[in-house]
Formats: structure tokens, C-alpha cells, sequence
């Protein structure tokens, strides 16, 4: 027997979604050597790191805490990772706690990290929020040092995932990061169009099982938004499954493109004008309106989708002008090179105005 073609997939060996269980930091923690040093990456300190600290001393863990808030820089990350190299020999594991910026930031450590030591480091991910698929997909998307989001690499997915319900809403803007992560969702519904079309056009690797498994997920997430939204437990439970899902089936097929299509071009595109206005999610929920008219699919039913959901639903609710918006449409299919509905050349300044005028996504027209 010839083996032609061999798909190998790491995959988290623990997931904890629930209330009140951060103490489960600790299963996964007797799964890791004792008699090393664990690191923390947080964005502050705060009285949930007290807790964290306190269940590392009660499984003997010694652990060091480094803080992420102020860097927002590539450099800065690498000179963190330099940094922890040096200061921690018997480095044995990360653990990040935080918001989807500080875990794609924490991946970014891990991976370059990793390759200065060339050897594995497992890391446990205690999101505080629920604002994207980041916090399972070991693809790190990140801010480049001059402002906007790009595709920094991939590292291993996440060793666990201990995500807390009530650690997650004591965040103010909990709700706000909640239908942010619904809107990275929605987006799979363009970026799964966009991986067929490259492997139509381009015979791309392509995963007909991902694809399938993530369509279902994410119609059913579509279903039950209007279901539970008198119980927003229920609500963050169910997105969370799904964000950390479409992670895991980036890892099975150990392809991006699952998750990642020209809606998330646009959406860089717009980060890139005027980085940190809008949420990862939110930015993705409209791009998906506006590929989904490209692609010819019934865009109409995507953008009310998005307004029932509560997220913006024209540019100038997103925080962006409609100049700014057309010129990230024009700019959008050079930040990745991936094939899309987009194309090679990307949509000229009459068609990004038009698109936008048609899918009523911009005030500047009127009703």
C-alpha cells in the first residue's frame, strides 16, 4: 500500500465551556511536566490573575506573568519572546488570559518563541471574551507595525481551552464582543464560498468534510441567536462552541481558508485605513454583506441576519467614511494572497462605490 497524501492534526487535549470553572486550569495542568516554569501572558493584572495565581500554587506550578497591554508591535512581541527565552530555561508552558487581541498576541510569543528553541511548547487559553475563532484556530492574525491586521503565521493550536461564562461577562463590553464573535461566524458563509471557487478555479486543497461540518454549525448558531437571546448564557455557550470549532477545523484541514475569505480581506483592508475602530467580528459581518453580493449569493438575508443581530450594518455605523470604506474595498485583495471572489486586481473605484450604494451598506445614498 502507497500513502499518497498524509493529513496530520494536532488538536487541544482539553475544552472546559461552562460557569464558575476556572479551577479546571488545573486538569490540564497535571497533563504538563510539574518541574517546570509556566508563563502568563495577560493584558493586566487583575483580581482573575490573583485567581489563576492562587490555583498554581496549589498545584505547586511555579509560574512568571508577563504583561501584553502596552505592545502592539511585532518588534515588541519578538522582544518579549527574546525576553522570556532568556529569563525562564525550563520553560514549559504558556498560559494566556484575555481578550482576542491578547491571545492572538500570545500566539504570536509561542510560535516565535518556539522557533528559537526549536522545540514544542504546549499553552492553555483562558479567553475573557467571545470575539473570534482565534482562540482555537492555530493561525495568528495579527496587528503589523504600521497600524491594520495581517496573517502573521501559525503556530500548534492550543493544548486546553478553559472558557468561563461568568469570567467572560464581567467584561464591560461582554455583550458587544458576544455578537462580535456571531459575526465572525457569519462570515464563514462568504469564506467557504471563496475556498470553492479557488479550488474550482485554481484546484486549491480543498476539505468537503470542513466545510460541511462548519455550514451546519454555523446555520444552527443562526437558528438558535433568536431562540436563546432572553438567556445570553445560553447565547455565549453556543457562540462559543461554534468560534471554537471553526478553530479546530482550521487545524483538521490545517488550512485558513475555512474561515478566511475575502470578507476578511475587506476587513483588514479597514483595520489597515484606520486600525482598532471596529471589532474583529463587526468588521467581518459587514464584509460578509458585501462579498456575498459579489459571490451572487442572497446577501439580503445575510444583512438582515446581521442587523437583527444587532451589529452595524452600513460603514458609517461600523465608525469608517464611505471614502475611507471604497478605498478599502480597492485596497482589499492585496492583503493576502489568497484567491477570492476578488480576483487578482481587485474591484476599480466605480465598482467599490456601486457596491456599496447597492447593498445599501453606506448613508451617503439615503434610504
Amino acid at each position: 500500500m502507497v500513502l499518497t497524501q498524509l493529513l496530520e492534526s494536532e488538536m487541544p487535549r482539553y475544552i472546559a465551556i461552562g460557569e464558575n470553572i476556572l479551577e479546571h486550569i488545573r486538569y490540564p495542568l497535571k497533563q504538563i511536566k510539574k518541574h517546570t516554569t509556566g508563563v502568563v501572558l495577560i493584558d493586566s493584572e487583575d483580581e482573575i490573575t490573583e485567581k489563576i495565581h492562587t490555583i498554581f500554587r496549589n498545584e505547586k506550578v511555579h509560574a512568571v506573568v508577563y504583561e501584553l497591554q502596552s505592545l502592539n508591535r511585532i518588534s515588541e512581541l519578538k522582544k518579549i519572546s527574546e525576553q522570556i527565552i532568556l529569563e525562564n530555561h525550563d520553560l514549559g508552558f504558556f498560559l494566556t488570559y484575555g481578550n482576542e487581541h491578547t491571545i492572538e498576541k500570545s500566539k504570536y510569543i509561542v510560535m516565535n518563541t518556539q522557533q528559537n528553541i526549536h522545540r514544542h511548547i504546549p499553552y492553555i487559553n483562558v479567553p475573557s471574551t467571545t470575539g473570534h475563532d482565534g482562540l482555537s484556530s492555530p493561525f495568528i492574525l495579527i496587528e503589523e507595525e504600521h497600524g491594520g491586521e495581517f496573517l502573521a503565521g501559525k503556530t500548534n493550536p492550543p493544548f486546553a481551552i478553559i472558557a468561563d461564562v461568568n469570567l467572560i461577562t464581567q467584561d464591560d463590553d461582554w455583550f458587544r464582543y458576544l455578537i462580535a464573535g456571531v459575526g465572525d461566524t457569519i462570515a464563514k458563509i462568504t469564506a467557504i464560498w471563496d475556498w470553492q471557487f479557488a479550488f474550482r478555479m485554481r484546484s486549491e486543497p480543498y476539505s468537503d468534510f470542513a466545510t460541511a461540518t462548519l455550514t451546519q454549525a454555523q446555520k444552527l448558531l443562526e437558528n438558535r441567536i433568536q431562540e436563546v437571546k432572553h438567556d445570553p448564557i445560553k447565547l455565549i455557550k453556543d457562540v462559543l462552541k461554534a468560534l471554537i470549532g471553526s478553530g479546530l477545523l482550521m487545524a483538521l484541514a490545517d488550512n485558513i481558508r475555512i474561515g478566511f475569505g475575502s470578507e476578511h480581506l475587506v476587513a483588514m483592508s479597514l483595520d489597515k485605513i484606520k486600525p482598532g475602530v471596529a471589532l474583529h467580528g463587526e468588521r467581518c459581518a459587514l464584509s460578509t454583506i458585501l462579498m456575498a453580493y459579489l459571490q451572487g449569493q442572497d446577501w439580503r438575508r445575510i444583512k438582515k441576519l446581521v442587523k437583527k443581530i444587532g451589529l452595524p450594518a452600513t460603514v458609517e455605523e461600523l465608525g469608517y467614511t464611505f471614502d475611507e470604506a471604497v478605498h478599502a474595498l480597492q485596497q482589499a485583495h492585496t492583503m493576502y494572497n489568497i484567491y477570492t471572489i476578488l480576483g487578482e486586481n481587485g474591484l476599480n473605484y466605480e465598482a467599490a462605490c456601486n457596491l456599496l450604494k447597492q447593498t445599501g451598506t453606506t448613508t451617503k445614498f439615503g434610504d
